[in-house]
């Protein structure tokens, strides 16, 4: 009868309104740094605040390290391009917020988390300065070569000659 009056008034205690708070003993959740926000880079970032916030999700507490493949990436952003991902983790890495290690003998990519007073500033960098950190060419994942204007109707040619 006591537990089941101590479960009641917690319960209770938990319920604000009519709504049911989140339990904060649990402990199946991610940390990710206020300064993600403050310093504007969630803003900024969109799809790649989604990468980031999956590696945190997967990275161990202690050592703030994870190793998702991209297959995980891909089910749990919504990201379904390779490229994007890895044009994605190649900018958070420039930004100096992850770090990559990635072994040669084929095992995935380890990604730690980097403490965030050594993250660069939310804008200083260019989609050049991406592609000089990049590691490994972005075109063992580019499926579809980009249309030039040759390739373009006479009516499409026409309505940009104006």
């Amino acid at each position: 009868m006591s537990y089941l009056i101590t479960h009641l008034m917690t319960t209770m205690n938990n319920m604000l309104g009519e709504f049911t708070i989140r339990d904060v003993k649990r402990n199946k959740r991610f940390c990710v740094d206020n300064e993600f926000f403050e310093n504007g880079y969630a803003a900024m970032m969109g799809r790649y605040a989604l990468v980031y916030f999956l590696l945190a999700k997967y990275a161990h507490m202690k050592t703030q390290t994870c190793f998702p493949s991209y297959d995980t990436i891909i089910k749990y952003t919504g990201i379904k391009n390779r490229n994007t991902i890895a044009k994605i983790i190649e900018t958070l890495e420039a930004l100096n917020i992850i770090a990559i290690n990635n072994p040669k003998i084929r095992k995935a990519n380890t990604y730690t988390l980097i403490d965030y007073t050594k993250w660069r500033p939310a804008f200083s960098i260019t989609s050049d300065t991406v592609a000089i950190v990049s590691k490994t060419p972005n075109k063992q994942y580019r499926k579809y070569m980009s249309r030039s204007i040759k390739h373009d109707t006479g009516n499409q040619r026409r309505k940009s000659a104006k």
